[in-house]
């Protein structure tokens, strides 16, 4: 679970000892639980048009002394800023892929520090950009009459089989 640092569009960020005291509830509240448990501490500077480095660095730092588990800083793009963030804190850093903006590899990613690695939204983005695409297609080949799908729903199914539990591996 993450804790979200932000508390409105008007004023996106906590303050910084509001936020603190936040996540230190929450993660107080985690290690009570029966099972096993990831508190993520988010520093969501960079999202929010407050790109601070050393704000979100104290901020993640803050977090990881009061509980966290993992720490994550949304919206850092650059390899050296990834860099120094994984330097200046000892829990996992997590880094979204497949934004547009970043192409880092895993192995690039991991070379930076990143211990944690989250895809976001990147899987519903691409499905959509695939919807997008079959029904532009579809569009066209209707005015055209020539409009047909690449593989049959039980080449799709077939194509799938034993394949999605290798995702959890």
């Amino acid at each position: 679970m993450s804790r979200f640092p932000w508390s409105s569009p008007r004023r996106p960020i906590y303050d910084f000892q509001h936020a603190v005291e936040r996540l230190a509830a929450a993660a107080e509240a985690a290690r009570t639980l029966p099972f096993p448990f990831v508190l993520v501490g988010r520093a969501e500077n960079f999202l929010h048009g407050r790109p601070d480095l050393d704000d979100t660095i104290r901020r993640l730092q803050a977090f990881e002394a009061v509980g966290a588990n993992a720490l994550y800083a949304p919206g850092l793009t650059r390899p050296q800023d990834i860099r120094i963030v994984c330097t200046a804190v000892s829990k996992p850093v997590n880094v979204v892929m497949g934004l547009k903006t970043v192409s880092l590899s895993v192995a690039d990613l991991a070379a930076l520090g990143v211990r944690r690695i989250s895809l976001g939204s990147a899987l519903s983005r691409a499905a959509l950009g695939a919807f997008l695409r079959a029904a532009r297609d579809a569009r066209v080949a209707a005015i055209k009459k020539r409009f047909s799908y690449k593989i049959s729903p039980r080449e799709a199914w077939r194509s799938t089989e034993g394949k999605l539990e290798t995702l959890h591996s």
